[in-house]
Formats: structure tokens, C-alpha cells, sequence
């Protein structure tokens, strides 16, 4: 983890990566917070058209990375994929990241990396 202290505002390096926060859109598609009016793309206001999940919403998304973590062969690859999405999990993969699934096709690897993922 990195300390406040070693991060500076006036530091190039955080001027090119710092502030690319998790909005509100983002929280709903990761699954941890829930949009409860149409205006909420648009403008997301806290409380007013989404929220926060409660411990108890989230528990079952905690179990699900939990089991893949511990007991599978590719977890971190099915957490990749539960949270962000199939795309985002093989794109990771194969930058690397982690193990590629023997699962994942190689029609479905050509897929992401033509970019057909866009379509």
C-alpha cells in the first residue's frame, strides 16, 4: 500500500495516473452499489438516486470471491470476470496478469484481441 505521504499533487507521475477515481457508475457495474433513478448517468447524486449496498447485499459477492480465491485453480481470473466482466478478466490475462483459463477458447482470445469485444 502506498502512504498519502508519498503521493504529491504537484508530482507528474500523479498528474498522469492520479484521480481516476471510482465513480458511482462504476460502483453499480462492479455490483457494489445500486442506481435507483433514470438521472443517474447523467448526474449521480448519493442518496438520492443510487446507494451504497448494505453489508448484508454485499455478503453474498464477498462468498462467491472468497470460494474462487480458495478452492479454484483460476480465481482470481473468476473474480476478474464476476466484478468486471468476462472481456476485462481475458484482456488482463492476456497482458499477463494472471493465468489465461483452459477454459477460454482460443476463438474467444482472437475476439478480444481483434477488438471484437467493441461491437
Amino acid at each position: 500500500m502506498v502512504s498519502k505521504s508519498c503521493i504529491r499533487s504537484d508530482d507528474e507521475a500523479y498528474k498522469e495516473t492520479g484521480n481516476k477515481e471510482i465513480n458511482a457508475v462504476n460502483l453499480v457495474r462492479m455490483g457494489l452499489a445500486i442506481c435507483s433513478s433514470n438521472g443517474f448517468v447523467r448526474r449521480a447524486k448519493f442518496g438520492s438516486n443510487w446507494r451504497m449496498k448494505s453489508l448484508a447485499e454485499l455478503k453474498p459477492l464477498y462468498e462467491k470471491v472468497m470460494e474462487y480465491l480458495l478452492r479454484t485453480e483460476y480465481g482470481e481470473f473468476l473474480v476478474m470476470k464476476e466484478i468486471f466482466g468476462e472481456d476485462v478478466a481475458i484482456r488482463v490475462a492476456m497482458n499477463g496478469e494472471m493465468k489465461v483459463p483452459a477454459f477460454i477458447t482460443r476463438e474467444r482470445l482472437g475476439e478480444i484481441q481483434n477488438g471484437e469485444y467493441y461491437k
